[in-house]
C-alpha cells in the first residue's frame, strides 16, 4: 500500500515545481494576490487536523513495525549478583560472608501463535486505512480552504451591490421627499424607501460580519494575512464545463476511487482479523526456547562453587479456562466486523447522495451562468443606453443609478453562481478521490488575477 506515500515527499515536491510555475507566470502577483492553489498550498502547510491526520499515518506505520517484530526472536540478558552476611542462629560459628552471581541468557523464538499472524495482518489494514483518512483529509482541506476563498469574493461583490443599492435608494428617497412636499407624491412612498433604506444598511452590517467571519476562516487554514484573491473566470468555467462526465461515470468513479469507502473497507477487513485473533485465544502457543545460565558463589564451606546450564527446548501453553472471556471477546469481534459492514453500507449511500447532489448543483449552476453572460451583455448595453440619454437631458440620474444596480446584481449573481459550481465541481471530483496535481492546476485555471489583469 503506497497511498500515504504518494501523498508525501513526491506531491511535494510536485507542487513546489507547480507552485513556482505560477509564480513565474504571474511575477510580482505573489507577493500582492492570492490564487486558490496558493491558499490550498499554504493550508496543506499549516492547518492543524491535516498535520494530526498526517501523524496518525506515521502512528499506524510503527504498528506495523511493531507487530511483526513479534515474529523474531525475543533476546534477553539477565545478571543478578547478591552480597549476603549470614549469622548462624544457636552456633558459636562465626558469622560468614557469602557471593552469589546469576547470569542468564535467553532466546524465545515463537513457533506458533495464531494470533500474531492476525495482529500484523490487521495492522497493515489499519495502515491502509489510515492513509485513505489521509488522502480523505486532503480532499476535505480542499473543499474548506475553496469555501472560505469563495465565501470572501461572493461578500465582497455582495458588498459592492450594496453600496449600489444604497446610493440609488439615497436618491430615490430624495426624489420622494422633494415630491411629497411638492404633492406630487404620497406620504407612504416617503415611509417605504426609508424602511428600504434602513433594511439595505442593515444588510451591509451582516455582510461585514460575513467577510470579516470569511477571512478568519481562511487565516485559520493557511495562517498568513488574508491578500487579494483571484476571481472566477466565467467564460473559462463555461468553456470547461463542456467536457463534464455524467452522473453514472461520476459515480461509478466515486465506487473505485472514494478514499471514504475504501477507508472503510479497510476497516472491515481489519475487524474481520479481529475476529480471527480472538478465536486464537482457543489455539496453544508453541515457542523455541534457547536459555544459558552460568551461577557461581563463594562460600567458606565450598569456595569456588559454580555451575553452567545450557537448556533447548519446546515450550508450549494450552489454554484450558479462562472464565469465558475468549467467547465473549469471539462474540464483541463478531459485532464489530457486522457495524464495520454496516457502516461501509451507509458510507456508500452517503456518497451517491453526495455526487448527485454536487452534480445537480453544478449543472444548475451552470445553467444560471450561461443565463447571466446573456443578461450581463443586455444590462451592460441598458447602462450605456441610459448614460447617453443622461447626458443628452432625456432621462434622469436616478434612471442612471438604477441601472447601474441591475448590472451590478447581475455580476454579483455572476461571482455567486460560478462560485457555486466550482464547489460542485471541486465536491465531485474530491468524492470519487479525483484531485491529483494535474486537476488542481486546471481547476486553478478557472480564476483570474485581476492585479496582473490591470497591470
Amino acid at each position: 500500500m503506497t497511498v500515504a506515500k504518494t501523498n508525501g515527499s513526491l506531491l511535494w515536491v510536485s507542487r513546489a515545481f507547480l507552485l513556482g510555475g505560477l509564480v513565474g507566470a504571474h511575477g510580482f502577483a505573489l507577493a500582492q494576490s492570492m490564487s486558490f492553489l496558493q491558499a490550498l498550498d499554504l493550508a496543506r502547510q499549516n492547518d492543524p487536523k491535516y498535520q494530526m491526520v498526517r501523524q496518525d499515518v506515521l502512528v499506524r506505520r510503527e504498528q506495523v513495525a511493531q507487530a511483526f517484530a513479534q515474529f523474531l526472536p525475543n533476546v534477553s540478558l539477565s545478571y543478578n549478583r547478591n552480597d549476603i552476611d549470614r549469622n548462624m542462629l544457636n552456633s558459636s560459628a562465626a558469622p560468614s560472608s557469602i557471593l552469589s552471581e546469576n547470569k542468564t541468557f535467553t532466546i524465545r523464538q515463537p513457533l506458533f501463535r495464531k494470533a500474531l499472524v492476525g495482529n500484523h495482518d490487521k495492522a497493515k489494514l489499519m495502515l491502509e486505512a489510515a492513509e485513505y483518512d489521509f488522502v480523505r483529509e486532503e480532499l476535505e482541506l480542499s473543499v474548506r480552504t475553496l469555501a472560505s476563498y469563495l465565501e470572501i469574493l461572493t461578500v465582497q461583490e455582495l458588498l459592492v451591490t450594496n453600496s449600489a443599492q444604497l446610493v440609488t435608494l439615497r436618491a430615490q428617497l430624495d426624489y420622494a421627499q422633494q415630491a411629497s412636499v411638492k404633492g406630487f407624491t404620497r406620504k407612504t412612498d416617503v415611509l417605504d424607501a426609508r424602511s428600504r433604506l434602513s433594511s439595505l444598511e442593515s444588510d451591509r452590517m451582516a455582510l461585514q460580519g460575513r467577510l470579516s467571519l470569511g477571512k478568519t476562516a481562511l487565516f485559520r487554514l493557511i495562517k498568513t494575512e488574508v491578500q487579494p484573491l483571484w476571481k472566477p473566470s466565467y467564460a473559462r468555467i463555461i468553456a470547461q464545463s463542456k467536457n463534464v462526465p455524467s452522473l453514472q461515470d461520476w459515480w461509478e468513479r466515486a465506487q473505485e476511487g472514494s478514499p471514504s469507502i475504501k477507508s472503510l473497507q479497510a476497516i472491515e477487513k481489519a475487524a474481520q482479523k479481529d475476529v480471527e485473533v480472538s478465536a486464537a485465544g482457543h489455539f496453544p502457543t508453541v515457542d523455541l526456547l534457547l536459555q544459558k545460565v552460568t551461577s557461581s558463589s563463594e562460600i567458606p564451606s565450598n569456595p569456588g562453587f559454580g555451575y553452567k546450564d545450557q537448556q533447548v527446548g519446546v515450550q508450549m501453553s494450552l489454554p484450558l479456562y479462562s472464565g469465558g472471556s475468549v467467547t465473549s471477546n469471539q462474540r464483541q469481534t463478531m459485532a464489530a466486523y457486522t457495524k464495520a459492514g454496516f457502516q461501509l453500507a451507509f458510507q456508500k449511500d452517503q456518497v451517491q447522495l453526495d455526487v448527485q447532489s454536487s452534480y445537480n448543483g453544478m449543472q444548475e449552476a451552470m445553467s444560471r451562468l450561461e443565463f447571466l453572460q446573456i443578461d450581463l451583455q443586455s444590462k451592460s448595453e441598458n447602462v450605456r443606453s441610459v448614460e447617453m440619454a443622461y447626458k443628452a437631458g432625456l432621462d434622469s440620474k436616478l434612471s442612471l443609478l438604477q441601472a447601474q444596480e441591475r448590472l451590478l446584481q447581475t455580476k454579483y449573481g455572476l461571482t455567486d453562481h460560478a462560485g457555486r459550481y466550482l464547489q460542485s465541481w471541486l465536491k465531485l471530483n474530491a468524492s470519487s478521490g479525483q484531485l491529483g496535481e494535474q486537476f488542481l492546476a486546471e481547476f486553478n485555471s478557472a480564476f483570474d488575477d485581476q492585479l496582473t489583469l490591470k497591470n
